[in-house]
């Protein structure tokens, strides 16, 4: 066997590996019982450098709970793997900053990884099994890298010379195997594969351009701009949408897919706030949250929105689990209407992100049965995703395992 065929099949293998481990702990979750859909959370961090600390409130900003950090350690870029509840975040200190890791009731913190610097965004691919993160150190120059989500292996994936300045926020589209990033001072957002190559420039439209913290929803990348702006695109750049404008220096965003909500933070001095609106940018709230300056923001939908089968206002309104399940290719999904009206079946990843319409219009009453390809058509990755039915005023969320 030549080396470049054993080196294939062990990589083949170790893909089997991790999809098969991710598998097997959200069977044991199934199993062991979850959490109601009303059992979400937002958290931010508060970057303040004599008193930094990570918070914790109700999507509504009631209910706060401050824990706080490591004075001098500047935590910054904020994020979440789904499936475990588990939080990533980054400390953007000069020396020995660390990727910090937490549970969702914050009572442990783990270091993962040391010894960095100026460290900014962060994100997760659950199922690759690594994050990512954003670092501006002008010494050692500006990197984005990844390692595992224990903090082994760590790769450098972008460096100053095909074009980094100062990264802050990434995002990232795991079906496509794609990373966004902000680079604040070279007025850009860029887009390469997840080992770095492939480098585009996806938007890109003059000096005055400040990108901090990016997005990904639905096929759409939504990004904040210094001094005060909030604007939507497609994923490749086009149809720009300026979502809101007049803030105070917007940083990080996170968005909550299933609610049709966007967060961000906001660093602008004597008015640092944490603050809320709809998708399209209308009905802009500030939750009565504490923050003395400015840090990353994350929506924690929980892990299981399994949504009891009895509600009063349509108690018939049923959505069974496809068949077969766990779903290794085509499946059928099979659902109860009480009465003639419009439906809409879709399938959403652990962030809330639409990733198949499988229904919108009108179906009679009764019985109902419609196939998906189980993610064939869109690469989707091995994990957790969600089937959900809207229909007559209620909704249904089952929880599903893809597999294969």
């Amino acid at each position: 066997m030549s080396g470049r065929k054993a080196a294939s099949q062990r990589s083949d293998i170790a893909r089997l590996s991790r999809a098969a481990q991710l598998l097997l702990t959200t069977l044991i979750a199934l199993s062991t019982g979850v959490a109601s859909a009303r059992a979400q959370s937002l958290y931010w961090l508060d970057t303040s450098f004599p008193a930094p600390a990570i918070r914790r409130a109700n999507p509504d900003g009631s209910n706060v709970q401050t824990v706080p950090l490591t004075p001098g350690t500047l935590p910054e870029g904020l994020a979440q793997d789904p499936t475990s509840q588990t939080l990533y975040w980054a400390e953007a200190s000069f020396g020995n900053a660390r990727i910090m890791r937490s549970n969702a009731a914050l009572s442990s913190f783990v270091p993962i990884l040391e010894g960095q610097s100026c460290l900014h965004g962060v994100a997760v691919d659950v199922a690759g099994g690594r994050f990512y993160w954003t670092s501006s150190n002008q010494v050692t120059g500006p990197l984005i890298r990844s390692a595992r989500l224990d903090g082994s292996d760590p790769r450098t994936l972008v460096s100053a010379a095909p074009g980094l300045v100062n990264p802050r926020g990434i995002a990232l589209d795991v079906p496509q195997g794609r990373m966004y990033w902000a680079d604040f001072d070279l007025g850009q957002i860029r887009s390469a594969n997840f080992d770095g190559t492939g480098i585009t420039v996806i938007y890109n439209p003059g000096a005055a351009f400040a990108p901090w913290g990016v997005a990904i929803d639905g096929g759409k990348l939504y990004f904040s701009e210094y001094p005060g702006s909030l604007r939507r695109s497609n994923l490749d750049g086009t149809a720009v949408t300026t979502l809101a404008t007049g803030l105070s220096n917007p940083t990080y965003l996170t968005i909550d897919g299933v609610g049709g909500k966007l967060y961000w933070v906001e660093a602008g001095a004597g008015t640092q706030r944490v603050r809320r609106a709809n998708l399209d940018g209308s009905a802009i709230a500030t939750l009565p949250v504490p923050i003395a300056t400015f840090g990353g923001i994350v929506f924690a939908q929980a892990a299981g929105v399994d949504v009891p089968d009895e509600r009063p206002d349509v108690p018939a309104l049923t959505l069974e689990l496809p068949t077969p399940h766990p779903v290794v290719g085509a499946t059928r999904i099979r659902f109860l209407l009480p009465r003639e009206g419009r439906a809409r079946l879709d399938v959403l990843d652990v962030q809330g992100r639409m990733v198949a319409e499988l229904h919108d219009g009108v179906l009679d009453a009764g019985r109902h049965e419609i196939a998906w390809d189980g993610g064939a058509g869109r690469r989707l990755a091995p994990g957790i995703y969600f089937v959900r039915l809207q229909g007559h005023g209620a909704e249904r969320i089952r929880r599903v395992v893809l597999a294969r």
